[in-house]
C-alpha cells in the first residue's frame, strides 16, 4: 500500500462547544477539542462519561443540541452519517459490526459504495467503465488488506475468523473508505497482550506511513499513553483535560476521576509497552 505523507490538505477534526441533551439529562456540556492533522488522538474518560455520545455526534448519527464538528470546510453535524463518512470519516464500533456470512473481501467491499460513480443499471449489465470501475475498488481493498495483514483471509467467511482477526477486519474495513480520520471504539477490547500490542504498532503505522488521523476512545491506558500524541479526558460529560499524554496523566482532576476521592496518592504506576508509567485506570466503556 503506498504511503503518503502528511500535508497541509489534511484537515484537522474540530470538535467546538458540543453540547449534547437528553430530555433532562446533559450527556455533554460545551466539549471542545482538535484532532490535529496526522495524528493519534485519545478521548478516554469513566464510564458514562459521554465518549459514545461524542462519537456519535462526530459520525452524524446524533445531532447536537448545540456546538459543531467540522473536517476542514465541512461541518459534520450539518450531515447524515452516510455523508459524514464520504467527506472522510471512517469508524469501527465496540462491539464487531462485520456481515458475518460474507467474506472478508465482500465486507471491505461494502465500504467502497460511498466512492463508486457508477449507477446501478450500469453495475447490474456490467458495463465497461463500471466493470474496470469494480476492478480498481478490488486492487485498492487488496492492498488495504495487505497493510492490515489480512491478506490471506481475503476468501473466509468473516464470522468464521477468530476475535483478533474480526478486529482487524473491521479496522480494514474502515479504512476502505478511504477516510482522513479515523474513529476507533475500543480497538484492543478483547485482545490479548500480544495481539493489543500489534494493533498499537498498526495504528502508529496508519499515522505515519498513511497520514491518517487517529481519534480513539479506549481503557487500556498503557496503549493510550504509549501511542497517543494528545489525550482529550471528560467526565459526566464535561472535559477535564487536554493535553499531551503526560501532561494529562499527572492532572489531579484526572487523577480524581479515574481513583476517586484526593489526588494526592495515585495508585503505583504499570508500564506502558514503551516504557514509560502511568496511573492504574479503573471504569469500563
Amino acid at each position: 500500500m503506498r504511503a503518503r505523507r502528511v500535508s497541509t490538505e489534511v484537515p484537522a477534526l474540530v470538535v467546538d462547544n458540543i453540547t449534547k441533551t437528553f430530555g433532562g439529562v446533559t450527556a455533554l456540556k460545551d466539549v471542545s477539542f482538535e484532532v490535529a492533522p496526522g495524528t493519534i488522538h485519545a478521548l478516554i474518560g469513566p464510564n458514562g462519561a459521554g465518549k459514545s455520545t461524542c462519537f456519535n455526534i462526530l459520525t452524524g448519527v446524533y445531532r447536537p443540541t448545540a456546538g459543531t464538528v467540522a473536517l476542514g470546510p465541512d461541518r459534520l453535524t450539518d450531515h447524515r452519517p452516510h455523508h459524514v463518512a464520504q467527506l472522510g470519516i471512517g469508524r469501527t464500533f465496540q462491539n464487531i459490526a462485520l456481515a458475518a456470512r460474507l467474506s472478508v473481501r465482500d465486507n471491505l467491499m461494502l465500504a467502497r459504495h460511498t466512492l463508486t460513480s457508477s449507477g446501478f443499471l450500469s453495475v447490474a449489465v456490467a458495463l465497461p467503465g463500471a466493470r474496470r470501475e469494480q476492478r480498481l475498488h478490488q486492487q485498492r481493498v487488496s492492498a488495504i488488506a495487505d497493510f492490515i495483514g489480512i491478506g490471506d483471509l481475503m476468501h473466509r467467511q468473516a464470522g468464521t475468523l477468530a476475535y483478533g482477526d474480526q478486529k482487524r477486519v473491521e479496522l480494514a474495513r474502515a479504512m476502505s473508505l478511504e477516510p482522513s480520520v479515523l474513529l476507533l471504539d475500543e480497538p484492543v477490547a478483547g485482545l490479548n497482550s500480544g495481539e493489543s500490542r500489534h494493533m498499537a504498532q498498526q495504528l502508529l503505522d496508519i499515522r505515519d506511513q498513511l497520514g491518517i488521523s487517529v481519534l480513539l476512545v479506549e481503557h487500556d491506558m498503557g496503549l493510550v499513553m504509549s501511542i497517543a500524541d494528545r489525550v482529550t479526558v471528560l467526565d459526566f460529560g464535561r472535559l477535564i483535560a487536554d493535553g499531551s499524554p503526560q501532561e494529562v496523566q499527572n492532572h489531579p482532576d484526572v487523577v480524581r476521576a479515574y481513583l476517586g476521592g484526593a489526588a494526592t496518592a495515585p495508585e503505583p504506576a504499570v508500564a506502558t509497552p514503551h516504557g514509560s508509567p502511568v496511573p492504574r485506570a479503573g471504569g469500563t466503556s
